[in-house]
């Protein structure tokens, strides 16, 4: 795996301005250091460099490097025939020389760090603002452990640099007042990509300074140099808040399909109008399949096809048998869902059919809109019963609370018990009328988990002594959502313990995963489908997920960061 490194300084500037003053970097450093665990290089001038040292010598991770600031600069060079240059829109105790000067020397140090590293080659490197943690209006520890877990990412091939953008590219960038395409805080990217960011500074930076006469900011400098077209960075969508850090999960995604993993695809039924989709799994006396068939097709662009006059999206259930190897489907018919005993709503409804169907011991879940006089989708619960959906239950969000849509609630063994959120994890109870509580509600500690949805029914493991389930999470907006998929283990009592690094099953795109079995101590098995069709059936090896804990360095008590809030 490629060695993560991240990257900052300190270094006085004697500024008037509270935030950027060098107690106020040094305050949140502080609160950085002791949470982060993956490796940090500290640029310090003299003034620093031994009080940094002396606080810090003992943090294994934590390596304070000596900067003759500004002799060794040269961006400090370049930039002193514009001492008196200065943006005429700007804040006048923040915005000083030596503050604009400081913006630009990420550029600089992530250049010396990757000369310092003895294996860069492969490396991922990022910049991070000394008092970052200023922006995490969150929990600290939420964001700071979302680095931790960042830094143990293996990364797609490929160099990138990705930075953090506030506002969309811009036709024209004035040097005399900021402009917030990009965030300045925290930047990433491959040893190579660096290289050669720095090597366009080195060319550019005096040279547009010179022609525009003009001290500025480095982001006005990015933004410039993305118009000059030699920049051309990956940017993510931002605000100077926690969301700064969030970088794309494409570029840590990893392809199961680039392993050598096996796929299969079934030889389905043809049904006139209708196509295969996601498929749910569970092994009982049999290997059982219920794949769901839909009358529409998504297109490039996300748009629909709809095999119906007035645009009615049909789901229909089709129930099968594997074989041993789960290589093949026989036995298939489609289940009856009309003897299901709810009373049905169809006039107007603009879905029709149980949709996404989870198979558990005690029956099966999936939503529907056709059950509830207002076309609200909810939560069925009942069981299949010779080919039938029977003794169908509608279940209502939890606590009385009205919502127009309930998905993805995931079903446990505990009776009719459900973890019906992620963020933050919640278990509910439902009783034989359909009403819902709230049982239990925890936060993990991880910004990640903001998103995460649940895909499939825990799986017991005997190997791990734990369940595991598959959840996901989307980016992007329609048309272009982008679905990523990670393993999460949680203990005997439901309680999350650990999750793994987020994969796609292909193409990034649509992609549902309903079914996981754990087939023998060595391979998973996943059942997803592509785009809403194209369902596929992956053996996956085990070994190549790999977990972080749930208590590693990142479940401090987070009295310690209020502690040290306090204190600023």
């Amino acid at each position: 795996m490629p060695s993560f490194t991240f990257v900052t300084a300190i270094i006085e500037t004697h500024s008037q301005c509270r935030e950027e003053t060098l107690q106020f970097k040094m305050d949140h450093i502080h609160i950085l250091l002791n949470t982060l665990v993956a490796p940090i290089q500290i640029f310090a001038d003299r003034g620093c460099h031994e009080i940094l040292q002396n606080k810090y010598k003992d943090y294994a991770n934590v390596t304070i490097i000596l900067f003759d600031y500004p002799v060794q600069s040269w961006i400090y060079k370049a930039s002193l025939p514009y001492m008196d240059r200065l943006p005429i829109t700007r804040n006048l105790a923040k915005d000083t020389f030596e503050h604009l000067v400081w913006t630009h020397l990420k550029v600089e140090f992530l250049q010396r760090a990757i000369e310092i590293c003895e294996n860069s080659k492969n490396s991922i490197f990022a910049w991070i603002d000394p008092h970052i943690c200023h922006l995490f209006h969150e929990p600290l520890s939420h964001s700071v452990n979302y680095l931790n877990y960042l830094s143990m990412q293996k990364f797609a091939k490929g160099p990138f640099i990705a930075l953090p953008s506030c506002w969309d590219k811009q036709e024209s960038i004035n040097f005399n007042t900021v402009c917030w395409r990009f965030c300045g805080n925290f930047m990433i990217g491959d040893a190579a990509s660096i290289r050669g960011l720095n090597i366009i500074y080195k060319h550019f930076y005096p040279t547009l300074l010179k022609e525009k006469n003009t001290m500025t900011w480095d982001v006005n400098m990015w933004a410039q140099l993305e118009i000059e077209g030699v920049f051309t960075p990956v940017w993510y969508k931002a605000n100077h808040d926690a969301s700064i850090v969030r970088i794309p999960t494409s570029l840590y995604s990893q392809n199961l399909s680039d392993s050598q993993n096996t796929i299969v695809e079934y030889a389905y039924p043809e049904v006139p109008g209708f196509f295969p989709s996601s498929a749910s799994y569970i092994e009982g006396s049999k290997k059982t399949l219920v794949t769901r068939y839909v009358n529409y097709k998504i297109g490039e662009g996300g748009r629909y096809t709809v095999f119906h006059p007035d645009g009615q999206l049909q789901t229909r259930n089709l129930m099968s048998t594997l074989s041993d190897d789960y290589a093949t489907i026989h036995d298939s018919r489609f289940i009856d869902e009309s003897t299901i005993g709810i009373p049905t709503y169809m006039e107007g409804a603009r879905y029709v059919g149980l949709e996404d169907v989870r198979m558990f011991k005690s029956g099966f879940v999936a939503s529907s809109a056709a059950y509830t006089q207002d076309h609200s989708i909810r939560i069925v619960q009942g069981v299949i019963c010779d080919g039938k959906f029977v003794s169908g239950i509608v279940l209502q969000p939890p606590n009385g609370i009205y919502t127009s849509c309930e998905k993805n609630w995931i079903p446990i063994s505990k009776s009719d018990c459900y973890i019906y959120r992620w963020n933050p994890y919640e278990i509910i109870c439902a009783d034989k009328n359909g009403k819902t509580t709230t049982v239990s509600s925890k936060v993990i500690p991880n910004t990640l988990f903001e998103k995460v949805r649940g895909s499939t029914v825990p799986i017991w493991s005997e190997a791990d002594s734990c369940y595991i389930c598959v959840v996901h999470w989307t980016n992007g907006s329609v048309g272009t959502l982008q679905y990523y998929h990670m393993l999460v283990k949680l203990d005997a009592e439901y309680q999350v313990v650990s999750w793994s690094q987020p994969f796609h099953f292909s193409n990034i795109q649509i992609q549902y995963c309903l079914g996981f079995a754990i087939i023998d101590k060595d391979n998973y098995g996943f059942w997803f489908s592509e785009n809403d069709g194209n369902p596929k059936f992956m053996r996956s090896c085990s070994s190549q997920f790999f977990f972080q804990k749930l208590d590693d360095k990142c479940a401090e008590d987070l009295d310690l960061y209020k502690k040290c809030l306090c204190n600023l």
